[in-house]
C-alpha cells in the first residue's frame, strides 16, 4: 500500500478457493466495514499497531458464512490515521496481515480484497459515507452491486450501502450515534453471521 494520504488498496487478498477466483461473470459480494465489525472497536481513536487489533467474536464466522454462499468478501475502511501521519501505509499491511490471519485461523477463510480510505478529507469520494470504494470494488472485481449487501455499525456504513445501490445492510450494535434504520439489526457478530446466511439463502 502506498504510505500516502489518498484512497488507496491493500490489493487483492484472494484464496485461490473463493469465489474471486471465478472470471467472466458479474458476482455479488459482502462488503464488511473493519472497526466495530470485524475487530474490536477502538472507540474515539485507531487501531495503530498489530498489537491493537483485537478480532471480534463471530466475525469469522460471518465472512464464512459469506464465502459459504459464494459472496465475495470486501473489507471497506476508512482510515484517516494514515493521512493524518499517526500510521504508516506499511503498518496498515501489517495490521491487515494480522487480520486476514486470525480470521483464517479462526474460520479457514480470510477476507478476499482489502480497501481503506487513508484520506483526511470527508469529500474525498472513496471515503465513506462516499460509494467510491464499492464502486472500485465492482469496476475491479466485477461485483453485482444490486445483489450484495453490508456490514457495518455505523450510520455512514448505512449512507455508503445505500448510495452503492446494495441490496441491504446489516448493522451491528454499537455505541454510536444512530439515525438510519437498517435492513436488520443485530447485537453481535454471531448475530450477524446467522441474519446474513439466513439472507442469502433466501436468494
Amino acid at each position: 500500500m502506498p504510505d500516502t494520504p489518498h484512497a488507496a488498496d491493500d490489493g487483492p487478498q484472494s484464496d485461490p478457493g473463493s469465489p474471486a477466483g471465478l472470471p467472466g461473470r458479474a458476482r455479488a459480494a459482502v462488503f464488511f466495514d473493519r472497526d466495530g465489525v470485524i475487530n474490536e472497536s477502538p472507540g474515539e481513536g485507531y487501531v495503530l499497531s498489530p498489537d491493537d487489533f483485537t478480532l471480534r467474536p463471530g466475525a469469522a464466522q460471518a465472512v464464512a458464512a459469506a464465502r459459504a454462499a459464494g459472496r465475495l468478501t470486501v473489507l471497506v475502511t476508512n482510515q484517516r490515521c494514515v493521512g493524518l501521519g499517526l500510521l504508516s501505509g506499511r503498518g496498515l499491511e501489517s495490521i491487515h496481515r494480522k487480520m486476514q490471519l486470525e480470521l483464517e485461523a479462526a474460520a479457514g477463510v480470510p477476507i478476499d480484497v482489502v480497501y481503506a480510505c487513508t484520506a483526511d478529507d470527508d469529500d474525498h469520494p472513496e471515503r465513506k459515507p462516499h460509494p467510491g470504494m464499492a464502486l472500485r470494488a465492482a469496476r475491479e472485481h466485477g461485483i453485482d452491486l444490486a445483489s450484495s449487501w453490508m456490514i457495518g455499525d455505523q450510520d455512514k456504513d448505512i449512507r455508503f450501502a445505500r448510495a452503492a445501490g446494495l441490496a441491504g445492510v446489516i448493522r451491528v450494535a454499537s455505541g454510536k450515534p444512530r439515525q438510519l434504520s437498517a435492513d436488520a439489526e443485530v447485537q453481535d457478530m454471531h448475530q450477524a453471521a446467522a441474519e446474513l446466511a439466513a439472507r442469502l439463502l433466501r436468494r
